[in-house]
């Protein structure tokens, strides 16, 4: 689904349960008192009648959408993964796991309940909490991960990171792994392969030139921790963002 810049909904609901990929933009939801921002390679989880509305960036945004319902939403409800709300995930599994599924579906080869259910052992991991922590970071570690969440593509050193922060860099690695789950540096990979996802999905930029903007030393980096990251190769990313 393509949508223009700043294009806007008014508060609204679906009749049915949907699972939503940013391929590629970015947008601002808001659902009761929440509000979520996401960009590429972000991820929806949004039960039949959630009341939302949605503000679209100034470059659109193209996403990939999938209604639940069948074998798959069945198998789900009958698993052990239980109801998830409303929820945004951005990149890591979650993103990973939702364009495996994308595959699965668009190649219809019959493994759709199976790449359905591991993609909901994904999201209710991260719904419930596994892949982090419930209490709250200190603000310094809070201030590490914005600054990492603001220009990923700049150069990023976790011994300069601690220096900021006024830590020991064990201490920060420590931490973040704590309350975020990963290491620093597969953060700052996360973050960099969300903003490569971002202007492959515009299907102008040369591969090459995304992974200097992205902050990867050159295409083959680029490449090695974008599949790693999502299970394709950034030509393969962009195909299926640009005929999504």
């Amino acid at each position: 689904m393509d949508y223009a810049a700043g294009e806007s909904h008014a508060a609204h609901s679906h009749p049915v349960d949907t699972l939503t990929l940013v391929c590629g933009g970015s947008l601002v939801e808001r659902a009761g008192s929440a509000e979520a921002r996401a960009g590429a390679l972000s991820v929806v989880v949004k039960p039949a009648g959630t009341e939302h509305s949605d503000r679209f960036g100034s470059a659109g945004a193209r996403t990939f959408q999938v209604v639940l319902d069948g074998v798959v939403s069945r198998s789900i409800e009958e698993g052990d993964t239980g109801r998830l709300g409303w929820k945004w995930i951005h990149g890591g599994p979650a993103a990973r796991a939702m364009l495996e599924f994308a595959q699965v579906l668009k190649d219809a080869n019959g493994r759709a309940e199976e790449a359905g259910l591991a993609l909901f052992g994904v999201l209710g991991a991260v719904t419930e909490g596994g892949l982090g922590r419930d209490d709250q970071p200190p603000r310094w570690l809070r201030r590490v991960r914005e600054r990492i969440d603001d220009d990923p593509a700049r150069p990023i050193r976790v011994w300069r990171l601690a220096q900021t922060a006024g830590v020991h860099p064990v201490s920060l690695t420590r931490a973040f792994r704590r309350h975020h789950g990963v290491s620093v540096t597969s953060w700052i990979h996360r973050r960099r392969v969300e903003r490569a996802a971002g202007l492959l999905s515009g299907g102008s930029v040369p591969i090459a030139r995304v992974a200097l903007q992205s902050g990867f030393a050159d295409q083959s980096h680029l490449t090695r921790i974008f599949r790693r990251a999502t299970g394709l190769t950034p030509a393969a990313y962009r195909r299926f963002a640009t005929a999504s």
